[in-house]
């Protein structure tokens, strides 16, 4: 809450660094905190303590069981996490790259677990490197996804983003 509610970054950091100390490293709610750390690291401009983080979290998920869920959402939520923060450094093939594999690991593992997110990063990456076609199709497959799990809320955003794109 103090990240993005109250503003108040540093502080949050400090805790989720703070929660950290006491719990064994591959326990799920200390993968949990270090890869929320991670992504505030990370809008904080901390890029070399995210990328540590990072590293550290892929070495663990690799070693871990999939087949659980926990650690399987969480393998997920960190290579989403990091497609997104390579977009954000304008990596954008890169990005692509990370979103294409783990969306690889959603059919491995038969999960629709953010594949829209996955396939919206997967538009924003452009038409300079998917084109107009293929990067349109992207957002049509994340709406239909919203639409059959009910996500109203990222239904309507899409729709109303498919609408601008379209008609431009």
């Amino acid at each position: 809450m103090n990240f993005y509610l109250y503003d108040n970054k540093e502080q949050a950091i400090i805790q989720l660094e703070q929660l950290l100390t006491p719990l064994k490293i591959k326990q799920s709610v200390y993968l949990r905190i270090l890869n929320t750390l991670s992504n505030f690291y990370s809008l904080m401009g901390r890029n070399n303590e995210y990328l540590e983080n990072y590293e550290l979290l892929i070495s663990i998920y690799k070693n871990e069981d999939l087949s659980a869920s926990d650690y399987l959402y969480g393998y997920i939520r960190v290579k989403y996490n990091h497609a997104h923060y390579l977009l954000g450094e304008e990596k954008k093939i890169e990005a692509v790259a990370e979103a294409l594999e783990t969306i690889e690991i959603c059919k491995n593992w038969q999960t629709t677990y953010q594949l829209a997110p996955l396939l919206i990063l997967l538009g924003n990456a452009g038409e300079d490197i998917i084109g107009k076609e293929q990067m349109i199709e992207y957002y049509k497959d994340a709406k239909d996804l919203c639409r059959i799990f009910e996500n109203k809320l990222m239904y309507i955003q899409i729709e109303n983003y498919l609408n601008e794109l379209t008609s431009s």
